[in-house]
């Protein structure tokens, strides 16, 4: 579990590193495929993210099993609580597309 919270953690991090210049250069791209290429890579970091974060953040919720994965400390506990919020934030943007697929666009 503590590898899923770091990868989770770095594929996020590396995710929204990677749409920051993409968000920067969208009003100045006229017809390049730059920012789609970049949107699309920071697309499968996010996407394998969420699904790493999405698991180990359920199992961990149990103390049991966060005292046999050997997931404590206060460093350990912060990184679960961050994730946690991502994972929340992931769950969020699903319903949100969900949402608007199902509802808005017809």
């Amino acid at each position: 579990m503590k590898e899923a919270q770091l990868y989770g953690f770095a594929f996020t991090l590396l995710g929204l590193l990677l749409l920051l210049p993409v968000i920067h250069s969208l009003e100045h791209a006229n017809n390049s495929i730059s920012p789609g290429l970049g949107v699309l890579g920071a697309f499968f970091f996010l996407l394998s993210a969420s699904v790493m974060l999405l698991y180990s953040c359920t199992r961990l919720s149990s103390k049991k099993i966060r005292a046999r994965e050997h997931f404590t400390g206060t460093g350990w506990r912060a990184l679960l609580i961050i994730n946690a919020c991502f994972a929340a934030c992931y769950v969020a943007a699903m319903v949100a597309g969900v949402y608007t697929i199902t509802f808005v666009i017809r």
